[in-house]
């Protein structure tokens, strides 16, 4: 256990069961008082009172002040360590400002793995050469209450370095014998450390995907029919839309693919992310001399593919090795994002695949104009058509979803693109696309 002596931690975040979820881990592995805010106000109020924290860990969204309100203030009035939690990345300009406002100040994107947050606080808080590992970590009672889907051994802890295993590996703690340990007054039970972390990231996924104010920040649509309309706003016609659907419907019919089986119901942002790409393929083939309906369908069927080796959104929302957000991932979460347009690329190879040129398409789907993508680094100058369109479709999709719900304009979109998409395969498809929805 690191001791962490004359300085303790602000913990801030409208959820309970967040606030709750993280101080369990921070106790995993550092002796430190923890204060707890729910607004990024009455962190304020609590920092003028005191000034003995060493660090801040803050949602960003909150009412009553948010994370950036209370960035704000600290950057004005306070040198301490600052690290910002978030269902997305902040404004590019939020983001500079934290990152230079402290060389120990962290953007994390939730969900985030708690191995990745631990590291971030032993750079920062581990004062103390006292570097013990203990083998087990205690988790709240009510977790196991609530959240039963857990595969790990739990235990009991009886008596100093004593702990006796009431769960096997495999079952559940029975709702009756956790009532039993409350009324005994016990408040925590034990995992094995390793086993925790799953545990605990596991809850941390569940927690954000049902919370209705999570709901609210994230960038993605509820439904298809919000799609629709988001896209025609944006200037892609009914008739499009239309045919593009039908389309759609025929792929997964055709290759027995199942909305279950590509798992949107729990990949949102990935939903929203290839219905959209299907619309602007559609809408840009359509307009190209040598467009055939056969292209569209293998464009489309790409996109319901390009990402199915991923296991999480947040995973799918990372677009390059460069973002931050990537370096904020673990280790194997980062191994995942690198490999997964080969992974996702040996699944659409199956025999009811349409051809190699979906399997190219996916394999490709990362990468730049300039040459700065992945896995080969591919340029605007040997990317094939049938690539370009995609990856120009898929680039612009990510945009417009990272502005999302805020009413971005167009064409703003569009300059955001760059001038690197204004040059070799990618050049038509994106005069096409300034044509579709540019200004008129």
């Amino acid at each position: 256990m690191i001791q962490i002596k004359n300085k303790s931690i602000l913990l801030v975040d409208d959820n309970e069961e967040i606030l709750t979820m993280v101080r369990t881990f921070i106790e995993f592995d550092f002796e430190v008082e923890i204060i707890e805010a729910k607004s990024g106000n009455q962190a304020i109020e609590l920092l003028k009172e005191e000034n003995n924290f060493g660090l801040i860990i803050s949602d960003h969204q909150m009412p009553n002040g948010s994370g950036e309100d209370l960035f704000k203030y600290v950057e004005k009035n306070i040198e301490i360590p600052f690290i910002l939690s978030s269902g997305n990345l902040p404004t590019s300009d939020l983001k500079e400002a934290i990152l230079a406002h402290n060389p120990s100040n962290k953007i994390l994107v939730k969900p985030f793995n708690f191995e990745v947050l631990l590291s971030e606080l032993e750079n920062i808080l581990n004062d103390s050469n006292d570097e013990s590992e203990e083998k087990y970590a205690k988790i709240p009672l009510h977790f196991f209450m609530n959240h039963q889907d857990y595969k790990n051994e739990v235990f009991i802890r009886t008596g100093e370095n004593k702990f006796v295993k009431i769960v096997n590996a495999g079952d559940s703690l029975d709702i009756e014998q956790a009532e039993r340990f409350q009324e005994k007054s016990v408040s925590h039970l034990y995992m094995e450390k390793n086993s925790s972390i799953e545990y605990l990231n596991m809850i941390f996924e569940t927690i954000l995907k049902d919370s209705p104010s999570q709901k609210n920040k994230e960038s993605h649509f509820e439904s298809i029919e919000a799609i629709r309309i988001a896209v025609m706003n944006l200037g892609i016609s009914k008739s499009t839309i239309d045919f593009t659907d039908k389309l759609t419907k025929n792929i997964m019919e055709e290759s027995s693919l199942t909305l279950e089986s590509i798992d949107f119901a729990n990949k949102a942002y990935s939903t929203s992310l290839s219905l959209i790409i299907n619309y602007f393929v559609c809408a840009i083939v359509k307009e190209i001399p040598w467009g055939v309906e056969n292209l569209i369908k293998k464009l489309i069927y790409s996109s319901l593919l390009c990402n199915i080796s991923l296991e999480n959104d947040h995973e799918v929302k990372i677009q390059s090795e460069n973002e931050e957000a990537f370096n904020l991932l673990s280790n194997e979460e980062k191994k995942s994002v690198l490999e997964h347009t080969k992974e996702s690329a040996k699944i659409a190879s199956n025999p009811d695949s349409f051809s190699s040129d979906v399997e190219a398409v996916i394999l490709n789907h990362h990468e730049k104009p300039d040459g700065t993508g992945f896995p080969k680094g591919i340029n605007s100058s040997t990317i094939s058509p049938l690539s370009s369109i995609f990856n120009l479709s898929h680039d612009f999709a990510n945009l417009y979803l990272n502005e999302y719900p805020s009413n971005v304009e167009a064409d703003v979109l569009i300059e955001k693109l760059g001038e690197e998409y204004r040059k070799g395969n990618y050049l038509k498809p994106y005069n096409i696309l300034v044509k579709l929805i540019g200004p008129k």
